[in-house]
């Protein structure tokens, strides 16, 4: 995985929860994907 997967992932998860992008990386991010990279690091990617 890349950070700009996981970017791609974080912008499906604030679609399908309709909230904000910290808080689909702080509650619904697979914990894989946040152990692996930062916020920061994905955020620069969106």
């Amino acid at each position: 995985m890349t950070p700009e997967s996981a970017a791609n992932a974080l912008k499906e998860m604030t679609k399908l929860f309709n909230c904000s992008y910290e808080t689909a990386w702080m509650n619904y991010m697979h914990p894989t994907i946040t152990e692996k990279f930062t916020y920061e690091e994905v955020r620069k990617h969106i």
